[in-house]
Formats: C-alpha cells, sequence, structure tokens
C-alpha cells in the first residue's frame, strides 16, 4: 500500500512537472521571474482540471495572453500589468478549486506584491467578481446579481471579457454547442459587463462582435 502511494506520489509530481514545462514552452510571459511565478502557481492550483481534453492550463494562457494584447489601454503602470496577468490566470480559481478561497488568494497577492494591498485587493476582488454563483443552470450561476458585482470591480469586466473571447475562440475552433450559445449572448453580454467608468477597450469588444458577422 506505501508503495503504491509513493508511485502514485511520484507520478502526480511528473504531471504537474510535464505542465509545467509545457506551459514554460509554448507560453511567452511578458516580464521577469513574478510573470513565471503567477503561471505556475495558478497551473498547480488547476493541475486536476482539463479544458475539454487539454490542461486547464491552456484556457488560462489564453485568457492571460488576450489581456496583455489589451492591458496598455489602461496605461504602462508594471504592477497594474502584473494584477491583470494574476487576475486572469487566477480568474477561475474560487470557481474551481473549492479548497481555496479568497482570504487565500488576497494573502497570496500581498506576499507577491509585497505587503502592496492595493493591488493584492484589486486581484482578488476581481476574481470573486468573476465567480459565478450557484445555481442550476446558467442563467442562475451568472444572474443580475453576478453582473452587477462585475460591472462594480475595477477591471473585472475586462477580464470577463477576456475570458468569454478565449472561450468563444475554443468553441468556433472545435465547432462546439456552446458556438451558437456565445454568438446569441455577445449584445447583451456586452451590456450587462459594461460600465462607462469602468471602460473595456474598444478594439476588445471589437474583436468579440466580430463573431456576430459570422
Amino acid at each position: 500500500m506505501l508503495l503504491v502511494k509513493v508511485i502514485v506520489g511520484i507520478l502526480v509530481v511528473l504531471g504537474i512537472l510535464i505542465i509545467l514545462m509545457n506551459f514554460k514552452k509554448n507560453t511567452k510571459t511578458p516580464g521577469g521571474s513574478g510573470f513565471d511565478e503567477i503561471v505556475r502557481e495558478a497551473s498547480y492550483l488547476h493541475r486536476y482540471q482539463s479544458y475539454d481534453k487539454s490542461p486547464y492550463t491552456k484556457h488560462l494562457s489564453r485568457v492571460a495572453e488576450i489581456a496583455r494584447k489589451y492591458w496598455d489601454f489602461y496605461g504602462n503602470e508594471p504592477k497594474l500589468h502584473e494584477a491583470l496577468w494574476m487576475a486572469a490566470w487566477f480568474h477561475d480559481t474560487l470557481e474551481d478549486v473549492p479548497s481555496y478561497s479568497y482570504n487565500d488568494l488576497l494573502r497570496y497577492a500581498t506576499k507577491f506584491f509585497q505587503g502592496d494591498t492595493m493591488y493584492a485587493e484589486m486581484v482578488a476582488n476581481i476574481v470573486y467578481a468573476c465567480t459565478t454563483e450557484k445555481g442550476k443552470t446558467r442563467a442562475e450561476r451568472a444572474g443580475d446579481k453576478y453582473y452587477q458585482g462585475i460591472r462594480e470591480t475595477g477591471y473585472a469586466p475586462f477580464i470577463k471579457a477576456c475570458d468569454r473571447l478565449a472561450n468563444m475562440e475554443y468553441a468556433y475552433s472545435v465547432h462546439s454547442s456552446m458556438e451558437k450559445v456565445y454568438k446569441k449572448e455577445i449584445p447583451e453580454f456586452l451590456k450587462k459587463i459594461e460600465n462607462p467608468d469602468n471602460p473595456i477597450p474598444p478594439e476588445l469588444k471589437k474583436e468579440l462582435c466580430q463573431y456576430l458577422q459570422d
């Protein structure tokens, strides 16, 4: 029994190492070891999840890449970019990792930002806002209260839009059943997350709306 546990433990560690090596090879982080640390932590937390038949990090990586593509809309502050990168990589963590709480994320972000609570709270609040509620249906999980929370949380509409674009790209690439659902939802989705005081980059909105033309 002990031997079996040891073997299972080794296999789990090897699996995590393989995932991290693949992402180090295939994912270009925008700067320094800090960005790599975020990727490693999020990859570890989502190690048991899959995105269709791929590691869940495939989705997280794409959301982060979209965020990086458009985050200059908000300025060039390095810490803000780090915070948005972290929010993109962690945006599903509270929803999909039951053992990981808001306070766990806040502690991690506070340590990462070396005690700078402004950016730590920014990340934790974005991820919290993007976390769906309990519900039996898609509409119940993402109701009015959910979208209100996104609109009222700084940069949450941006991260949610990046998440939706990543999901749409994948759905269209594999022609999944969600392809039509996402297309139908685009106009209403944008209305629900838009806030003039908490804007989404126009080019990101344009990229989302291009699917209406198909």
